[in-house]
């Protein structure tokens, strides 16, 4: 599970730094909460359910709407994706808020 959300993970520590042994130390600090209380977020099957519908959907984006909300999960920072995906750092901003609010719109969250 945790290798699995990996690049999740990842994205939530860069945000709150930008420090590569500060991330690492985030990241490894929430792997050891997430190991100890296993059992209960193992249990959340809501919450799983929500967040396979979610991948669904992103998956059902158009390009590169799709690649831009993937390359986020995996820590991206917008400059970075722009540069990968031929935007600029505000354009994947802008985007980001237009995906972010389409996928909230269709799961009437």
């Amino acid at each position: 599970m945790l290798h699995r959300h990996r690049g999740l993970l990842f994205s939530l520590c860069r945000h709150y730094s930008r420090r590569g042994l500060e991330v690492d130390d985030l990241l490894q600090e929430i792997s050891v909460v997430l190991w100890r209380d296993r059992e209960r977020l193992l249990s959340l099957s809501e919450d799983r359910t929500m967040i396979r519908e979610l991948h669904e959907r992103i998956a059902l984006l158009d390009e590169p709407d799709r690649s831009i909300v993937r390359l986020q999960l995996e820590g991206y920072d917008y400059k970075e994706i722009g540069e990968r995906v031929g935007m600029t750092e505000k354009n994947v901003s802008v985007r980001l808020v237009r995906i972010k609010e389409k996928l909230r719109k269709s799961m009437d969250i």
